[in-house]
């Protein structure tokens, strides 16, 4: 028989058991749980005067690699 326990949960996480469910619908309820999480990223820089040793796309890579 399968099963799913709320192990904890607050406004931050929440951690589940679950218990004789096949390895593809854990794998596909994780996917789901990610795919709704809001996801925010830099998709232009602009950069208009750059006193700094790196060049500006180097600038712009490392700005779009901040989580």
């Amino acid at each position: 028989m399968s099963s799913l326990e709320v192990i904890n949960k607050d406004n931050q996480k929440i951690s589940i058991k679950l218990k004789g469910i096949p390895l593809q619908y854990a794998n596909a309820l994780r996917r789901i749980c990610l795919n709704g999480i809001p996801v925010f990223a830099i998709d232009t820089v602009d950069i208009i005067e750059n006193s700094s040793v790196l060049p500006d796309e180097g600038l712009a890579h490392r700005l779009g690699l901040i989580p």
